[in-house]
């Protein structure tokens, strides 16, 4: 199922949060995503956190992308 613009608005968000961000740079990642996918959940948003992380892998891998090729002139 394809994640809606909400969905991924929500997931940014939280992702984007200072302490999420602070938690990730520890070592128990899986966590985290747990934490993220709970607050999804509680927003009504029905996925999984093996789903979400790999949202979250897949969006930095296209932001690297674009902000590479971006810095190409």
């Amino acid at each position: 199922m394809a994640w809606s613009n909400q969905e991924v608005k929500a997931l940014l968000s939280i992702w984007g949060d200072v302490s999420i961000q602070t938690q990730l740079d520890g070592t128990k990642r899986n966590n985290v995503f747990l934490l993220i996918s709970k607050k999804l959940q509680e927003l009504g948003h029905c996925r999984d956190w093996k789903q979400r992380r790999c949202k979250i892998k897949y969006l930095k891998t296209m932001y690297k992308k674009v902000k590479d090729h971006n810095g190409v002139t």
